[in-house]
């Protein structure tokens, strides 16, 4: 209940109602952020004994998994660069499919690891 003098402008109800709508759409962003998350999580832990037996596609597809997890979380890297070596050829840096398969399988333990003591640290990320 209001106090019987309160009294406020049709501007101030305006930016108050505005207000109230900018805020709801970045919760709902927010909440399907959280869903997504969840369930990319859960498409890498299924993949994670096919990741441990060497299964290329499935470290393929869950290094994309990852990929999009970063993007849709913001913390992706931005697009890497080319670089040209002093023969003008295109250099790119990669990792070798063993070291990325090392790397997943550690995500992939730690991943394990979180969802066994109470599965994600409060927003929506699994543990560091």
């Amino acid at each position: 209940m209001l106090p019987p003098n309160y009294s406020v402008t049709a501007m101030g109800c305006c930016k108050a109602l505005q207000r109230a709508l900018n805020r709801e759409p970045a919760q709902a962003a927010e909440d399907y952020r959280e869903v997504d998350t969840q369930r990319l999580e859960d498409w890498l832990l299924n993949l994670a004994a096919r990741i441990q037996k060497g299964d290329t596609e499935a470290i393929k597809t869950a290094l994309n998994l990852l990929k999009h997890k970063a993007e849709l979380n913001g913390y992706a890297l931005p697009p890497h660069k080319q670089f040209e070596d002093s023969n003008r050829t295109n250099v790119n840096v990669l990792i070798s499919d063993e070291e990325a398969a090392r790397l997943l399988g550690s995500l992939v333990s730690r991943a394990q690891l979180a969802n066994r003591n109470g599965g994600s640290n409060g927003n929506g990320n699994a543990d560091n």
